[in-house]
This record gives structure tokens, sequence and C-alpha cells, in this order.
């Protein structure tokens, strides 16, 4: 906002008083006519002048009035009115150029507060700009100058708490929220946002009464409906959660999306799991037309002219100490220079001592979470790929919707998603014999299925879990002691479906007995469950009443909640025996984690690729007695369970240091081998000359 308030003593009171009550009632062409009368006999008459220049402004002539004001500042720079629309002039130019780089108009911000200090809204846009840029400490420096101006300045305190929380000072980022809270208790972003850090935290209550209350305030937060959805999905809340993504997944892309990620954790038909995600990559392509035709024409297909090396891109927000990266560093980290260049699209603002080795790695390296989708589709256009992966497609962090446009000639999903994409720009998903069979994957895949000739998966261990001598498996004696077997499941509790619970049940029945019937197994079984969620005491009582309800003895039973870190994580594997599969939806970094700390996995294959990796990575081990372990119905799963829990001798020469060394020596944990067969695989693709 621009002043005109009486600056001093004026000889021209009546003039000046007319002039104002033209401004006010907008009638800025005779105002600028009486300024310019006084101006006419007193060139330096800084309140007329003023005015003058707020008027050209307002009418639209912003280079004059700036350039009038800058004049009248030459003789007058003590007028604090003057520098204060000069300043704001400044600001309102900046933000309404249009095509200008964003260093210049950060620049331009930074020089009109050289000419006042405590602008709010410059401070507030500069920060908005150096959001857009990447540069978030930058950003928050400009949201606490606000907050040092006006404490309670309520859109201050929210970005303030969002930019903190985007680099993860969740400390930092609650306290600023709460602050807002306590002035507006009924601020729907805030109360969004603060939920989605206590979710975050695993204080998953809090969270819920947090978006709760953020959709009673606004019904339509789609951002609150969101959050409160995956809560209780990661609750194992699995059928609110889909319930409520349903009623309003045509309003939101990321809700169907998290529909779909949802969906299979349940045990529903192939073919219906398949048709939603159809639907929505119909949806997606209706919605991305316009974008489509402005972009695709742009993407050339290969040929045999086509350059060398080949140029790889791979789009991820888990290029970090991350599941997914256990399993990418395997080519990444060998890959031949020479045949490949590899381009890294990072779309979460994390990065640590694993991205720094991929870094390493690659041509380039982008950080892309600032960008938006067209933004970032130019960025990829100008890469001029060949062949570009994608690591997420319906998960966290994805940018699905820019292989949906369509970015390169050749597009992969790979790693990160255990199921179909849903869209036909998407070419090929990277699978083997085992998770998707010839005899009926591909009629539920709306990509080209690419098999390699072994494990779709390639574990590499991190090198502490390699070397640490605290976190080798256990050599735990069983025979001639009458301790319970421990049977373990370290899967997030959205794996653990009715159907899984329903086996785990009929197994604790077999070898503990009930009061219905007596048990005939040599030993007892304790279960013991681990999870992020078991953090919260209420989620606890809720899993606990659940098993309860299957007929689960919850005195067997023993939660185990999130560990602080990996390592200590990987040390609870010590204690377990046999670990437990989960179904539809089986493990895949928790199987390979067992397996390395010599727990041998019990799992049941399916008619679905998410059923079916612990499968894949347990049968490429090549050990005939570990692929026993791979059972294909609930009473197969059940028994292979009773036999090794009554077979000692069978589970002692399975488990241990055997188990860890037959799992690193087999071609899931060779790298080398694996590199090599992804090479030839993608060289395949391209056209040779």
């Amino acid at each position: 906002m621009m002043e005109i308030s009486s600056i001093g003593n004026d000889p021209y009171p009546s003039l000046i008083t007319e002039a104002k009550v033209c401004v006010e009632k907008k009638e800025f062409t005779k105002a600028v006519e009486i300024c310019l009368k006084i101006i006419a006999t007193d060139p330096r008459h800084i309140e007329a002048s003023n005015m003058l220049g707020v008027c050209y402004f307002q009418l639209g002539n912003r280079a004059t009035a700036l350039q009038l004001l800058l004049h009248v500042y030459s003789f007058n720079s003590s007028s604090e009115q003057i520098r204060s629309n000069i300043a704001e002039m400044m600001r309102i130019a900046t933000l309404q150029v249009m095509g200008q780089p964003m260093s210049q108009r950060i620049r331009q911000l930074k020089k009109s507060l050289l000419y006042n200090t405590e602008n709010i809204s410059t401070w507030l846009n500069l920060g908005q700009m150096y959001c857009e840029v990447g540069k978030l400490d930058h950003s928050l420096l400009c949201y606490e100058m606000v907050l040092k101006l006006n404490p309670n300045h309520l859109i201050g305190l929210l970005l303030a708490a969002k930019t903190n929380a985007a680099i993860y000072r969740i400390d930092s980022a609650l306290r600023y929220y709460q602050r807002l809270l306590a002035l507006d208790p009924k601020n729907s972003e805030a109360l969004v946002g603060n939920g989605q850090l206590h979710k975050m935290l695993g204080n998953d209550k809090v969270a819920e009464i947090n978006l709760r209350q953020a959709i009673l305030v606004n019904p339509g937060s789609l951002e609150a409906i969101n959050a409160l959805s995956l809560i209780y999905g990661e609750e194992g809340k699995v059928n609110e959660s889909i319930q409520l993504f349903n009623e309003f997944k045509e309003k939101s892309s990321v809700i169907w999306q998290n529909k779909l990620f949802m969906l299979n954790y349940k045990n529903i038909p192939r073919i219906e799991l398949f048709d939603e995600h159809v639907k929505w990559g119909i949806a997606a392509e209706k919605r991305l037309a316009p974008l489509i035709i402005k972009y695709r024409h742009l993407v050339s297909p290969l040929s045999p002219n086509t350059n060398r090396p080949i140029r790889l891109g791979f789009v991820s927000g888990d290029l970090h100490e991350h599941s997914v990266s256990y399993f990418l560093k395997s080519f990444l980290l060998r890959y031949d220079e020479k045949l490949f260049d590899v381009f890294l699209y990072n779309t979460k603002n994390i990065e640590d001592d694993q991205s720094e080795e991929f870094k390493k790695r690659c041509k380039k390296w982008v950080n892309v979470h600032t960008l938006d989708l067209e933004q970032f589709h130019q960025l990829l256009l100008s890469d001029k790929l060949h062949i570009l992966f994608d690591l997420a497609a319906h998960t966290g962090n994805n940018r699905i919707d820019n292989f949906v446009i369509r970015a390169a000639p050749i597009q992969i999903s790979y790693l990160g998603y255990a199921n179909t994409t849903g869209t036909k720009s998407i070419d090929y998903r990277i699978v083997d014999e085992i998770t998707d069979p010839t005899d009926y994957a591909d009629s539920f895949a709306t990509e080209k299925l690419l098999r390699l000739p072994r494990c779709f998966l390639c574990y590499t261990p991190p090198d502490y879990l390699l070397n640490s001598d605290s976190i080798k498996p256990q050599e735990r004696k069983i025979n001639g002691e009458s301790r319970d077997i421990i049977l373990g499941c370290f899967n997030n509790i959205s794996k653990m479906s009715d159907e899984t619970l329903s086996m785990w049940a009929s197994i604790m029945w077999s070898c503990n007995g009930n009061r219905f019937a007596p048990s005939h197994s040599k030993r007892t079984v304790t279960l013991v469950l681990k999870s992020t969620r078991f953090n919260t005491e209420e989620v606890k009582l809720e899993f606990i009443q659940k098993l309860a309800s299957f007929g689960i003895d919850i005195n067997k039973v023993r939660l185990i909640k999130h560990q602080e870190t990996t390592q200590k994580h990987l040390q609870c594997y010590q204690e377990i025996d046999i670990a437990l599969d989960t179904f539809p939806y089986s493990g895949t970094t928790t199987t390979c984690e067992a397996l390395m700390m010599g727990v041998p996995v019990v799992t049941l294959s399916g008619d679905r690729h998410s059923s079916n990796v612990s499968a894949s990575l347990i049968k490429h081990i090549g050990n005939s007695s570990l692929s026993k372990n791979v059972c294909t119905d609930v009473s197969g799963y059940v028994n292979r369970v009773y036999e090794l829990v009554n077979n000692v001798e069978m589970l002692t020469e399975m488990k241990g240091k055997r188990l860890r060394e037959a799992f690193i020596n087999s071609q899931v944990c060779d790298a080398a081998s694996y590199a090599k067969n992804m090479s030839d695989l993608l060289a395949s693709l391209v056209p040779v000359p």
C-alpha cells in the first residue's frame, strides 16, 4: 500500500486537500492535474511529487512514477514516505513483469529493500522467490524477518512453519505451527501442517485430531483428507483409508494415486485392481491433454543414428539412504560409463552420503523438488534423454505426470511400485518370471513387461551391515532348550492384512493350541511384530485388539516400536527364528534384511507382482530347502511354518551364518552380473547403427 499522507508544512493546503480527495475517489487523472500545478510553482514540493508519483503508478505509467520518486529521493532522502513508496513500486513492478529470470527478480526485490527494510510484503515475496529456486535457508531468513517486524503475522508464521518442515527442522516447524494455532485455532493449513508433522513423528492420534479439525473447518481440504486417509492406511485401517480416498479421488489425482497404492494391500481380484489403474491412466491423459499436445511432438523417436552413449534419466525421491537406493545402486555404481550417461533427478529435498555416492557416478544431478510440472518437463526435454526411468509411480514425491505427457522416447517403470502404472505412456516395466509369470501377467499391465533372466532386484547391503560385528546373525541355540520358537514380521502394519492375520492365527493355534483343541507341536511359539506405528500406545492397543479378534493369544505376542537407527532395527532380527511374510503384499527390503541377518522367510505367493517379490528373492538364492519356504496356498504356508518349528535340525541348518552366506553369494546380491544384465537389456532397446 502506497502512502500519500501530509509531509511537513504545506504552503498549498487547499490544493493538496483537493488532490487527496481525488485520489480517495480514484480520480487519478484529476489528481495529476492538481499536483502538476503545484510542482510548476514549486518543483521540489515533496508531497505533491509523492502524490503525483502514486497517481502515475495507479494510471499505469509505472516507469515515470518510479523515476519521479527517485528524483525526489535525490534531494530528500530522509522522507520515510518517499522511501516506502519507492520500495513498494519496485516490489509491485517486479511481481508484475513476466518472463524475467528469477535471479533478476530476486535482485530487484533486494534492491527495493535498500529503500525500506520494513516492507513485510517484500520480505514475503522474496522468501517465496527463494523457495522457488530451492534456496530454502534464504527463504526462511525472509520469513523470520517478517516475524521480527510483526511476531503475530499469520502468513509469516505459516510460511516459516512450512519452510522449516521442508528442510526437516521439525521442532522449529512445530513451534511456528503452535504459535499460529494459538492466534488462529481454525487455520486449516496450520492444522494440516501440524497434523502431517505429528504423523511423520509417529504421533498418529495427535495427527488425526489436527486433521479431523482441519476437515471440520474446511470440509473441502483435500490435503487434510489425503493425510488422514494415509494415517488410516499406515495404522492398518486399509478399508477406512480406501473408503475416504474413494469419496474424493475424482477431485485430486494425488488422492486417486494414494487409493491405487492402498489397494495393493487388499486381496481384491487382480482384474479389479488392474481396472482401477487403467481408469486413473485414462483420466490422467484427459487431464493433461493440453500439455501432451504442447510437448509430446518434441520427443523424437530413437533411430539407428541415435548418438552414443545412451542417455539414461532416473526420477526419484529416494536418492538417499532408503530402501529403493539399496536396489538402485547395484546398477548405478557399476554401469559402464562408455555405454551410458546417467542423469539423476531428485524429487525430494533430502541428500546424504548415499546421495553423494550417486552424484559421483552421474553426468548430471538436479534437485527438482521446487520445479513445477512444466519447468521440470522442459528440463527433461532439454537433456535429450533416450531412456527415462520412473522409480515412484503412485508413491510419494512422484512425477508421473511428466511421464504421462512423455519426456523421452523410451519410458520405464522400475523398482518403486509393485504394480502396473496404468498409463500407456510408460512403455516398459522391469520384472522377472517369478514375479510376473508369462502365462498371465502381461494381461494385467499397461506396459510391456521386460523380464530379466534372473531376479529383477539386486540387493546391495549397507556397508555397516556387512562390516559390523554387532549386527551379524546371532547363533541362538534351539536344540536342548525348551524356549519358544520366535516368529517375527517387521513389515509395516498396512501389509498385515486380514488374510495374513488369519494365517498367523492358524499357526499360533497349531503350535500353541487353544481352549478348544490342544496342540501336538513339540514347541510353542511367540509372535514378535515391529512397526513404526507401535510408537503410539493407542495404535498398539488397537492392533492388539485386532489380533485378539482373530483368536491370537495376545500373551504370546510382543510388539516392538520403531528403532532410532537402522543398525538397531537390524539387531532386532537377532532374536527371530523364522520371519513370516505378509499377503497379498509381500516384503522386499524386510525380506532381504531378514535373509542377511540369517533368518529364513516363509512367504505365500499369489497372482500378482506384489505377492511374488519375496518368492523371487528366496528362489533366486538357489537353495532347494529355502525354496520350500515359498508356498502356493494358505495351508502350505501354515504347514511349512509348523514343520520348521518342529524340525529343530532343519531350522538350525537353514538359519544363521549359513543363510547369510548363501544370500550374499547368490545372484540376488551379485551386483556385477546384475549391472551386466541390465546394461544388455537397456542397450537392446536402442536401435543399433
